[in-house]
């Protein structure tokens, strides 16, 4: 799923699916803050379930 297709479902989960209250900016602060949440949750439960480098070449413009 790219990034775009979250922060779109994520502005409809809001009740926000005009984008009026919300900017891009507070969605995308949101989303990062979240994953480093998530990730310091994981790392200390599970520490081997992180990677801390990253071992594969992505194509440019492809999803990750």
């Amino acid at each position: 799923m790219l990034i775009s297709e979250l922060m779109g479902r994520a502005w409809v989960k809001s009740g926000d699916a005009n984008q009026s209250t919300i900017s891009p900016f507070m969605m995308l602060n949101a989303y990062n803050d979240t994953n480093r949440i998530v990730r310091k949750i994981i790392l200390d439960a599970f520490p081997d379930m992180l990677e801390t480098t990253q071992t594969t070449n992505t194509t440019a413009g492809q999803p990750i």
